[in-house]
């Protein structure tokens, strides 16, 4: 369950009505039956939107657009201004940002034809909110500092700190939380110097968020403590909900369930007493999500069920994707696979109409699982690669929030350094200038002297830039030789050829990372009269990869040297415990999910007795021109929905001649062909089927070159592992 972030919007011209009973709208709408003139009919229409946004959003939007209309028609601009910013947070609430945005340029673009600076200033500081919300950080920064430049000159000093909490809201979001945090403090001391104990209360939210973000939860409930502390002396209902909701979320991060449960269910009070039904909805997921952690799926099942209702009555497309997982997630658990497609189908209706990739990727993903358990295997694939699809967009999207996060930090390095070098010029100008006028008075020729000094300091300025042309050459090389370096400290520690001969003579390994590092890696040891052979795929390639990869390889050894008696589930069980617990993978917003997959066998070379357990990698065994697959686990080894599950230990009696095969996904994944296509697993396991006969190097030889043909032209796209054994 997501955290609620708390959003700044320009405060409304009309009051806002506290949450209360729905007979107040009947006193509203009576208003606006007796209404005298065309702008108190608007300000009333207004007023009836914001409050309705708690009970119907499609509702508050169509009375919105009444009041735009009309401001329109009169020509009032402030009214406009204000009938578009309320239209933009309603669509905001419903999660559609490209039309929010519309709204609120077009409020800002009515506050600039009344010259208002402080409307622009307020409606471009909700612009940039939602260039946050649409990843475009540097856009919504940008804007941002535009408006502080107005703020400071208007001395507006209540929208300034707004401002900033917004500034610091980006900035959390990329990351960089160190500059989230100054600017949240400034944030905070102008508040406080204003007294606005409202504002008091949601920057303390906001630098709890900050906290709970770098999983500092002390300090994280301490602040949403002081933020519930001034919300109760307030009597803001609404921030003390998001309190509640923030502190249950922090105790199920700490795996306290009881504690958790208990500040949901006050969250859940809270927005009952004041009919808010979206904060309704998300406390019964919230709920829900906490049952279903302390294994009390029937409860689980039943509050997400009383979510979906009511997000459904509202128009959450988003909140409705979210109930709709987890009520496929308890069928797929009962193993009622057919019901549980039904709401994984509806899932992903909505998370494609609302457009999140982390509901699309995880209902396509929970759809392939219960596909394949149907045995209906053409509609498993084709949600397998489209869960892969929004993994590979996921992979993007966080590689280029990290990339803006460098960036925006060189920026800032940048203008920094500009200004240091423009005052240096000053200093250097104004001794030149002393120099100068010395240099004249004392000599005739000075004339002479300064061409001569030109001449000097453009060859100084010649040198250092070849200086600097040399220096960025030799960084290169130095960046490139510490990746060479990095592969020789990778290929050390990888089984060397004298302990794969020495235990299975007969063996091939096809490996080609795709950079110079790989995120793939195999493993041998051998532990007293047993085996174990490993081939993984760690998420990503490059350096990333390898970085786990070489995690992977301790934690395997560490694993099997420590083991009284080798059990390939309990290897992986051990192994999945020490990826998470190392990478820290307990919050489950995390963006981007660290791991690997593996197939591992455990061999005892008296009996022949195989063991196998696997994390999506299968295992493929070849006897007598007959093809037999041992399937893996549908879990990796990392942060999963499943990561409590154990994984399956599969046993079979080897033969002298049997052949088996550990690979990763990048041979069969890999395009290529006259159509671009993936090369795919049933090919690939007809490819080792028709070359099984064949000795391991010779079949070596036939996977490297079919790969290689198939590939044509086109780039290899992931790191490729292949491990040939004959027994």
């Amino acid at each position: 369950m997501k955290y609620i972030y708390k959003i700044f919007f320009l405060i409304l011209l009309i009051p806002t009505l506290s949450f209360g009973q729905s007979h107040e709208i009947d006193s509203l709408n009576h208003l606006l039956g007796n209404a005298q003139n065309d702008t108190t009919e608007i300000d009333l229409l207004l007023e009836i939107a914001n409050y309705s946004k708690r009970q119907n959003i499609d509702s508050a939007i169509t009375i919105a657009h009444k009041a735009l209309n009309q401001s329109s028609t009169i020509k009032d601009y402030v009214r406009v201004a204000n009938a578009n910013k309320q239209i933009g947070i309603l669509f905001y609430i419903k999660g559609q940002y490209d039309s929010a945005l519309e709204h609120f340029v077009a409020s800002r673009d009515a506050w600039e034809i009344i010259d208002d600076l402080k409307g622009v200033s307020r409606a471009n500081n909700n612009i940039g909110i939602i260039y946050k919300n649409q990843g475009k950080y540097s856009k919504a920064i940008e804007i941002y500092k535009r408006t502080e430049i107005i703020q400071i000159e208007l001395n507006d000093s209540d929208g300034l700190a707004r401002t900033y909490n917004n500034i610091a809201n980006s900035y959390r979001s990329i990351g960089n939380y160190s500059t989230a945090i100054d600017y949240s403090f400034k944030s905070l001391k102008i508040h406080e110097v204003l007294n606005n104990k409202q504002e008091i209360a949601t920057t303390y939210n906001n630098i709890g968020q900050i906290f709970s973000k770098q999983e500092n939860y002390e300090k994280a409930i301490k602040y949403y403590e002081k933020c519930l502390t001034i919300s109760n002396e307030i009597e803001s209902d609404m921030d003390i909900f998001n309190s509640y909701n923030n502190i249950a979320e922090i105790y199920k991060e700490k795996k306290n369930a009881d504690q958790a449960l208990t500040y949901a269910q006050k969250g859940l009070e809270l927005s009952l007493k004041i009919e808010y039904k979206k904060g309704t909805a998300l406390s019964y997921s919230s709920i829900a999500s906490i049952y279903a952690e302390m294994g009390n799926f029937n409860n689980s099942l039943n509050y997400y069920k009383k979510s979906l209702i009511i997000q459904e009555e509202i128009g959450n497309k988003s909140g409705a994707a979210t109930a709709n997982i987890g009520i496929g997630e308890f069928y797929m658990h009962e193993n009622t696979h057919s019901t549980a497609v039904k709401y994984l189908h509806k899932a992903l209706e909505y998370a494609q109409e609302t457009g999140s990739l982390q509901d699309i990727s995880e209902a396509s993903k929970l759809l392939s699982l219960s596909y394949e358990q149907l045995k209906q295997y053409q509609e498993a694939f084709q949600y397998q690669m489209l869960y892969k699809q929004i993994g590979d967009s996921l992979e993007l999207q966080a590689n280029v929030k990290k990339f803006t996060q460098l960036n925006m930090q060189h920026e800032f390095d940048n203008i920094q350094h500009q200004k240091e070098l423009k005052q240096h010029q000053k200093d250097l100008l104004a001794k030149q200038e002393l120099k100068q006028q010395y240099l004249i008075s004392v000599f005739s020729i000075g004339g002479f002297i300064l061409i001569f000094i030109f001449a000097i300091y453009t060859l100084k300025n010649y040198r250092e830039k070849q200086t600097a042309n040399q220096l960025l050459s030799k960084q290169n090389k130095e960046i490139t030789d510490s990746i060479l370096y990095a592969k020789r400290i990778q290929q050390a520690v990888l089984p060397t050829r004298k302990l794969f001969v020495s235990l299975i003579p007969d063996y091939f390994i096809l490996f080609k990372p795709r950079d110079i590092v790989s995120g793939d890696f195999y493993w041998m040891a051998k532990h007293k009269n047993s085996i174990v052979i490993t081939a993984a795929d760690c998420t990503g390639h490059g350096v990333p990869g390898a970085f786990m990869s070489m995690l992977g390889l301790t934690f395997l050894n560490e694993i099997v040297s420590n083991a009284e008696t080798l059990e390939a589930d309990l290897i992986l069980n051990d192994l999945r415990d020490n990826v998470i617990n190392s990478l820290q993978q307990d919050d489950p917003n995390l963006e981007t999910r660290d791991g690997m997959d593996i197939s591992l066998c455990v061999i005892n070379l008296d009996t022949l007795a195989l063991q196998y357990a696997g994390a999506y990698n299968p295992l493929i065994h070849i006897r007598n021109n007959e093809l037999f697959e041992l399937k893996a686990d549908k879990m990796p080894i990392g942060r999963h929905i499943r990561k409590n599950k154990p994984f399956t230990k599969k046993e079979i009696q080897l033969k002298k001649g049997d052949k088996l095969y550990l690979y990763s996904d990048g041979y069969t994944d890999q395009f290529g062909g006259e159509k671009g296509r993936k090369f795919q697993s049933r090919n690939f396991k007809r490819l080792l089927l028709e070359t099984s006969n064949n000795p391991m190097d010779k079949q070596k030889e036939l996977l490297n070159q079919t790969l290689t043909d198939w590939q044509g032209e086109l780039e290899q796209l992931d790191d490729i592992i292949v491990i040939g054994l004959m027994v």
